[in-house]
């Protein structure tokens, strides 16, 4: 009894099936998505990695085992974003998951919540089953070459790899990039990066209290003249899903009608997802120098240095690379959501048009107002009253999961529903700008667009680690009031002169100080979009692990 108990055929078994289970949330990412070669990469690296250490735990095996279990807690965290969300495990993901409220989890995982306890309850119970299964003890020999075959097969698996992504890379980067992108590592590693982030913030936070632009606004008016400039950011919009923008559904009625108002048709995100894209509208960071904006402070400032009062409405809890830069501004407004399955208009960006005319009956002449609306942002149903349920059927009748190829037309009229009611945020923000009798002006750009099963990869969401051309493309209006066009007949001229120029988010901040006439330490005229001397942008995108795309790179084709 003993000796069987003790035999490396029967007893090795159940700790394999354990190695084999870890592997199982990316052999499904990569079964689903391409390249499905991808699949038979992670499962050997996976598997090798883990066996690698076997010999220095030959006398403990059953302790090497029960080592795992921090792993099957996480296992069904990624088989659930996998198949609910088709998202595999990375930085951006994980950076998410640390600012996501507990009213955006219940948007996003309530409908599951029951089937992920079952699923998590039957991984938890199968790998307890399985360790008790495991020896204590190896003999040293079977353990040895068992070791060594793996290691070998480790340092052997970046040879056969094709992905161009990694090919001109070094031998040992490619090692290090195949570890890293393999689960459990990639959350390890992710997790890593996120808290360097965070480290790198608070390191920061000296710097960018010391921080100053030198901002100054050149007279051009009675200093007893209304100013009032409010930067409308947007969420998960993307420009072809605008009517305004030729798409064949009329999902901007209230825009197309605007006067004095701009499109620019040519504008890029500076990256495809929250927490990198708005703080590269809203300070001079780039893709490029996007950690410089841990030490500088953003438009806010910028605004209040020139003599604004400056505000910042949201009806999302920011955190990290957006927090530092909203307590910049003198009153911070959270208007936050609450869940429910019926939306109403307050529970909607529209509640952040009626904090800013709350906002307006407050002392000052001028007056610089940031607005950060939650958008197209999923689950798109909660993000419009039914009133604008306008294409059906929608999400608020029929469940579809984000990631459901099969209901495409679903979640397209619904997320075409979230841009007819931005549509009527960003037209009853511009009526109440109007009404001021000021100098004024509106911007409205949202942060990125979405992947809504475009083409042969079936992508939704906009999470991937790599950005599309539907994740960055994405809609800049430009509203003037007409006291601001007689004062700067130029400026407004030339805004409408390059409205099909390359435009990036890095010229956000330049053009909107330089239309409200101010000058700063930074300002670059060359990227002034009010200029003649304006130059088109590069239209650079930040993507995981920092590594820069080109706007003009990204495929277009649809198939």
């Amino acid at each position: 009894m003993v000796a069987k108990q003790n035999s490396p055929n029967t007893s090795f078994s159940a700790f394999l099936i354990i190695v084999g289970l870890v592997a199982t949330s990316d052999l499904i990412y990569f079964i689903i998505n391409p390249p499905h070669a991808d699949a038979i990469f992670r499962l050997l690296t996976c598997v090798s990695a883990l066996l690698i250490p076997l010999y220095l735990f030959r006398n403990y095996v059953r302790l090497y085992a029960w080592l795992f279990l921090p792993v099957f807690i996480l296992i069904p965290f990624s088989i659930f974003a996998i198949v609910f969300f088709n998202l595999p495990i990375n930085s951006t993901l994980v950076l998410s998951v640390t600012n996501t409220t507990r009213n955006e989890a219940t948007e996003l995982i309530g409908r599951y919540i029951w089937l992920f306890l079952a699923v998590a309850v039957a991984t938890i119970g199968l790998y307890i089953l399985l360790v008790k299964r495991v020896p204590a003890h190896l003999p040293s020999s079977f353990c040895f070459r068992i070791s060594l075959w793996s290691l070998v097969l480790c340092l052997a698996i970046p040879w056969f790899d094709t992905n161009p992504e990694t090919l001109h890379r070094g031998y040992a980067t490619r090692i290090r990039a195949n570890i890293y992108a393999t689960f459990p590592f990639s959350v390890g590693y992710c997790a890593y990066l996120v808290v360097n982030q965070y480290h790198m913030i608070k390191e920061s936070e000296k710097d960018r209290a010391n921080f100053r632009f030198g901002a100054q606004q050149e007279p051009f008016c009675p200093t007893n003249e209304k100013q009032l400039f409010v930067l409308i950011i947007g969420e998960s919009s993307r420009a072809d899903h605008w009517g305004i923008y030729g798409y064949d559904r009329m999902t901007s009625p209230r825009m197309s009608k605007q006067k004095n108002l701009i499109s620019f048709s040519n504008v890029s995100a500076g990256a495809p997802f929250t927490q990198f894209a708005v703080p590269q509208i809203i300070t001079c960071a780039t893709a490029e120098n996007f950690e410089e904006h841990f030490k500088e402070r953003s438009i806010v400032s910028l605004f209040k240095e020139a003599g604004f009062n400056t505000y910042w409405i949201t009806d999302q809890q920011d955190e990290a690379h957006i927090r530092i830069h909203e307590q910049e501004a003198d009153e911070l407004y959270l208007a936050t959501q609450r869940p429910s399955t019926e939306v109403t208009l307050e529970n909607t960006d529209m509640q952040l048009v009626t904090q800013m005319e709350q906002v307006l009956r407050e002392p000052g002449v001028k007056k610089f107002i940031v607005m950060h609306t939650w958008g197209s942002h999923f689950d798109y149903s909660n993000r419009y009253p039914s009133m604008f349920d306008v294409f059906q059927p929608s999400l608020k009748t029929v469940f579809a999961r984000p990631s459901d190829f099969s209901k495409k037309n679903v979640l397209v009229n619904s997320y075409d529903n979230t841009i007819l009611f931005t549509d009527a945020v960003i037209d009853s923000v511009i009526s109440v700008v109007r009404q001021q009798a000021a100098i004024s002006s509106v911007f409205y750009i949202s942060d990125h667009g979405e992947n809504l099963f475009d083409d042969s990869k079936h992508l939704s969401l906009h999470e991937e680690v790599i950005p599309t051309i539907y994740t960055a493309h994405i809609p800049f209006f430009v509203w003037y009031s007409d006291s601001l066009q007689n004062i700067f007949p130029s400026k407004v001229e030339w805004l409408r002169e390059h409205h099909d120029s390359k435009i990036g988010v890095e010229d956000v901040i330049h053009t909107v100080a330089d239309l409200c006439n101010i000058r700063f330490n930074l300002k670059d005229s060359t990227k002034c979009i009010d200029r003649g001397t304006f130059v088109n942008s590069k239209q650079k995108i930040l993507g995981e692990n920092y590594k820069i795309y080109f706007y003009d790179s990204l495929p277009t084709a649809r198939h």
